[in-house]
């Protein structure tokens, strides 16, 4: 708004501008990102520093809000297991703007391990650039893994040293086991 003239008369001048389209969208991502159970996490970007996290970020990482806003994942340990690791997503963002299921390993503030599939993205609001990062944790997944490959070696191992048992895997690599006597009547 400013004092002007129309048709030699003073008057005040201003422009407005329906920002309600804008209000509404605003209001819809901070919803989906505040109540989304995936960890989520913005970033400014290029210095990467944590501008809001979500109530899923808070719970997995164990790090209270006031710690975390205005730090640098680096700064929190995050990734001290794989730092180079993290450097990769960086790289990804320069280069696309954007990575997808990227496994890594996180920590959390009381040293608890946290396998996450990362994904994230450059966003652009109001003349700045941000990093919006989500992370799909996959620690039961893996751990669930690493267990099936541990009994899957102990099973082979036993039924390789098995006198009398004629062994055999299916397609998928189970194991299809018949006792050697029974095998020789059919």
């Amino acid at each position: 708004v400013w004092i002007g003239k129309w048709s030699g008369q003073d008057c005040l001048v201003g422009f407005i501008k329906d920002l309600s389209i804008e209000l509404e969208a605003q209001q819809r991502f901070e919803r989906l990102f505040h109540s989304n159970p995936v960890p989520m996490a913005l970033l400014t970007w290029p210095d990467r520093r944590l501008v809001d996290v979500n109530d899923a970020f808070l719970t997995i990482s164990g790090f209270p809000k006031q710690d975390v806003i205005g730090k640098q994942p680096r700064e929190l340990g995050l990734f001290r297991e794989q730092p180079e690791d993290a450097e990769m997503l960086i790289e990804a963002i320069v280069r696309q703007g954007r990575f997808s299921n990227i496994e890594l390993r996180v920590i959390g503030k009381h040293g608890n391990v946290i396998v996450g599939l990362f994904s994230g993205e450059l966003i652009s609001n109001q003349g700045m650039d941000y990093l919006l990062a989500t992370m799909i944790d996959i620690t039961e997944r893996k751990w669930m893994e690493e267990t099936l490959r541990i009994r899957d070696a102990t099973l082979t191992a036993i039924i390789e040293n098995q006198p009398g048992l004629l062994w055999l895997k299916d397609p998928e690599s189970r194991f299809l086991a018949v006792n050697s006597q029974f095998a020789r009547m059919c």
